[in-house]
């Protein structure tokens, strides 16, 4: 088996073949994590979407808890933390999208 490149080779031929096996395809479609590590994808549904899936996720799991606590007032107090963080998050949101701040050009 051959080396993809060799290690006495000059330094731009290296980075170019470094570059070519690195370089991954272009897609059509990008994933999820890559669509809401970009800035500003706050305010894209599918974002706002999944953050509201978590957050009724925790509030069942949570009402869930206060059931099988028998109405224990920490689980309460968790509740209610985790129902003011849900409103902060759509307050937020809610104010961002108010706002009217011009996209940039990529590139």
């Amino acid at each position: 088996m051959q080396p993809l490149c060799s290690p006495v080779s000059d330094d731009k031929n290296f980075v170019d073949a470094h570059v070519m096996i690195h370089e991954e395809p272009p897609s059509s479609s990008t994933s999820f994590l890559d669509q809401i590590l970009q800035p500003g994808s706050s305010l894209q549904p599918n974002f706002l979407l999944a953050v509201d899936v978590a957050f009724t996720l925790l509030f069942l799991v949570l009402v869930t808890l206060l059931y099988l606590t028998a109405g224990n007032l920490h689980v309460v107090a968790l509740i209610l933390v985790e129902l003011a963080l849900w409103a902060s998050v759509k307050w937020f949101v809610y104010e961002l999208e108010k706002t009217n701040v011009p996209k940039q050009k990529s590139g």
